[in-house]
């Protein structure tokens, strides 16, 4: 805990982090939640002092195995240009392949591209934000599927999964629900006591929720009613519409649910193989 108080000046400095941090404590209180229970923490030193941090984890794709994900990598930026950031990242993923992890991704704002160029990732497809009226989204609601709230604190680990999602995307939510406090409903979905499908969705600015749906390799094809129960159970947090983010590879999957505006992010997807 005692390097929060040179990461809270890294996290100042940083060009592209999109929240704003003002004290210690919120540095602090962060690096203790569940957010970060979840991942692997790195800091890198220059004459006792921190001067840069990386923050990654692995979650299971049931169709491939496990992968690596980097969450986020931030340098002082009086010490950018130093290798600094390349060497935080071949430290994660020398911690990675110990556990016989095969692929990383990440996610890269325009401006840290070059960045994640230098350390050997590459783009691989591209991600789309999409949004919808809750009441556009088709009802689906069958005997064979059962839905059940889960309670925050005893997330299963069955949970750090991706398939369909973006990696990271479920856990994401879930974090904001669990360590932010917001408005939110955790789902599981079952055919019989098989595990086919899970999601989150939580309370946005205005009167918008985000969701992220995903389903096992063997039960995509419920995929329309993982999404749409999921997005639909925002009507308990007063929202009218819904949005998410899709990968390019997935995108047809949702469009043949539903009607969604469609925005490409800026955000890029990087992978690398290890």
């Amino acid at each position: 805990m005692r390097d929060c108080k040179d990461i809270l000046t890294i996290y100042q400095t940083t060009r592209w982090l999109s929240r704003k941090y003002n004290t210690v404590e919120e540095v602090k209180t962060e690096h203790r939640t569940l957010g970060f229970s979840n991942w692997g923490w790195l800091v890198a030193e220059h004459q006792e002092q921190v001067v840069g941090e990386i923050v990654f984890g692995a979650e299971r794709n049931p169709a491939s195995g496990q992968v690596g994900m980097i969450r986020s990598v931030d340098v002082d930026i009086r010490y950018q240009k130093r290798s600094i950031g390349a060497q935080l990242v071949h430290a994660a993923e020398d911690i990675l392949r110990a556990k016989r992890i095969g692929r990383v991704a990440a996610n890269s704002p325009p401006e840290a591209y070059n960045f994640w160029m230098k350390v050997k990732y590459f783009a691989r497809g591209s991600l789309y934000d999409i949004q919808a009226p809750i009441k556009s989204i088709p009802t689906r609601n069958t005997a064979k599927v059962t839905a059940k709230f889960v309670d925050p604190s005893a997330l299963p680990k069955d949970w750090v999964f991706s398939l369909i999602a973006p990696p990271g995307e479920l856990l994401a939510i879930v974090r904001e629900i669990v360590d932010s406090d917001k408005q939110g409903r955790i789902l599981e979905f079952y055919s019989g006591k098989t595990l086919v499908g899970a999601g989150a969705v939580v309370r946005s600015e205005g009167r918008r929720a985000r969701f992220v749906a995903d389903t096992m390799p063997q039960t995509t094809d419920n995929l329309e009613e993982v999404v749409s129960r999921t997005a639909r159970s925002s009507t308990s947090l007063k929202a009218d519409s819904v949005f998410t983010r899709v990968s390019s590879e997935h995108l047809p999957k949702y469009q043949a649910i539903s009607h969604w505006s469609t925005v490409l992010s800026q955000d890029i997807p990087v992978n690398r193989f290890l």
